[in-house]
């Protein structure tokens, strides 16, 4: 009996350090990335002023991505998050919309009343998609647009990508 207890713990201690040695080989952090955009809405004679600007994503642009972009084993983004700035009181934004251009992956949401910062209401699916996309490119291009009810402003729209990342070291 001795002898089974004592080779069943040798074997569980080397099946565990063997599953280890690639653990221990890999780094794991969060990274956000993030994308500003200062929207100007003009003022037009249409009913709803349109808007529409672009931004290029670029994850490199974190140091610690950057040190290991050639050995990323895996890029999980667990949300997006969306803050929304310059909508004047009483004023709305009844369409607005982010894309991202690659992937043709687009988020509606309408009647924005007010300034705020939510989670942008993406599938873990889609959230996987963007995930392996930015492992393989490092960048996309994020266009928002949409209409507001009120010009001239300044809509500040900053878009960040939560993630996790697993590297090799």
């Amino acid at each position: 009996m001795k002898k089974n207890v004592l080779f069943l713990m040798m074997m569980a201690a080397t099946f565990m350090l063997f599953q280890s040695c690639d653990d221990l080989l890999d780094v794991n952090f969060d990274a956000e990335f993030s994308t500003n955009m200062n929207i100007d809405v003009a003022e037009t004679k249409a009913d709803g002023y349109a808007f529409s600007e672009s931004r290029t994503l670029n994850i490199t642009d974190d140091d610690e991505v950057e040190k290991y972009i050639d050995r990323i084993k895996d890029l999980e983004i667990t949300e997006i998050e969306c803050a929304l700035t310059g909508i004047p009181i009483g004023e709305s934004l009844p369409e607005l919309s982010v894309k991202v251009v690659e992937l043709n992956m687009q988020i509606d949401l309408t009647d924005i009343t007010e300034n705020s910062t939510f989670i942008l209401p993406v599938t873990d699916a889609l959230l996987k998609s963007l995930g392996n996309y930015l492992k393989e490119n490092h960048q996309s291009t994020i266009t928002v647009f949409g209409t507001s009810t009120y010009a001239p402003m300044v809509l500040g729209v900053k878009l960040t990508y939560k993630t996790k990342v697993t590297a090799s070291l």
